[in-house]
């Protein structure tokens, strides 16, 4: 393969660019960009590499992203006349994403992350209504997250009285607030859907576990653009590897 000059004065660069668009902040980033010009003129990347550290996401913080993609097609017309580069096709991206218990509190203010763990919690009250008891999620609901040895923690904020699917109380108002919260592990089903294993409710502030048989084996679908590989949960971070399909 002839080395590409065009990687090195014009495609590095906008990909570097492209990549920090994406973002809302990066500390450092690593861009390894394969292909001859002949490919590249063609309007195909054989292959990019990449690893970043301390990027920030939609608000979600991650500690460390490792990407691979092939067979990317994009706008190198536009990109030669000094215009952003833009992706032509869906391609298939491998990638490994490590998030560090230090920044979750950072990260459960994202409405990515947010917006993820209610949608939990509404799943899990369908699943177990029992587990209000006569409480609703509140609102805001602020759901948190924590990390343990191969488990996952989550909280989310209760008061009294409220039916849960009521999200038209007012912000004012004040109530008596608790917080639920379920620890439990998880396993990858056909790559896109994350299967409860041995989930519990938590009480008197978490020194006691309650085993929660109608949790047992309740899924996530992550979607068809997921196909995850590994999931690890340890007390300090979470790392997960997997494909995930980038859209144009």
């Amino acid at each position: 393969m002839t080395p590409s000059r065009l990687v090195g004065t014009l495609l590095s660069p906008a990909l570097r660019l492209w990549l920090r668009s994406q973002a809302e902040h990066v500390d450092t980033l690593t861009v390894h960009v394969e292909g001859s010009d002949r490919q590249i003129l063609g309007g195909t990347i054989p292959g990019v590499s990449l690893s970043a550290t301390g990027v920030i996401y939609q608000g979600l913080h991650l500690r460390q992203l490792e990407m691979r993609a092939a067979a990317i097609r994009i706008n190198i017309g536009q990109v030669v006349r000094g215009k952003p580069l833009e992706l032509m096709a869906p391609i298939p991206v491998k990638m490994t994403v490590v998030l560090a218990a230090e920044t979750l509190n950072h990260s459960t203010s994202s409405p990515l992350l947010t917006d993820a763990l209610v949608d939990l919690w509404q799943m899990l009250v369908e699943q177990a209504p029992e587990l209000l008891e006569g409480r609703a999620i509140a609102h805001p609901p602020q759901p948190s997250l924590q990390f343990g040895e191969d488990y996952l923690e989550t909280q989310i904020r209760t008061h009294p009285g409220e039916n849960f699917q009521d999200r038209s109380m007012e912000p004012h108002l004040v109530f008596d607030t608790d917080r639920l919260a379920i620890r439990t592990q998880l396993d990858i089903v056909d790559g896109h859907i994350l299967q409860l294993r041995q989930p519990c409710r938590l009480i008197a502030d978490a020194k006691q576990s309650v085993p929660m048989q109608s949790l047992e084996g309740v899924q996530l679908d992550l979607g068809p653009d997921v196909d995850l590989h590994t999931l690890a949960i340890a007390p300090e971070e979470l790392t997960c590897s997997g494909q995930l399909m980038v859209m144009p």
